[in-house]
């Protein structure tokens, strides 16, 4: 079921933009600790943009 979702998200750009955009602005939602992962490293974040706003931005 996940692969089909992820399927479904990246065959449709519009879902795909959408997507990134909903979890770059909740990122502050992301848990700060992820079991024994966080035990030896630090958590990973998600970026301030998405590739596609720094790209855009990149062009201007």
């Amino acid at each position: 079921m996940i692969w089909k979702g992820w399927s479904w998200m990246h065959a449709r750009p519009g879902a795909y933009r959408f997507g990134t955009n909903l979890a770059t602005r909740f990122r502050m939602l992301q848990p700060g600790k992820m079991g024994g992962w966080t035990q030896f490293r630090t958590s990973p974040k998600l970026a301030p943009k998405t590739l596609h706003e720094k790209l855009k931005e990149r062009s201007q």
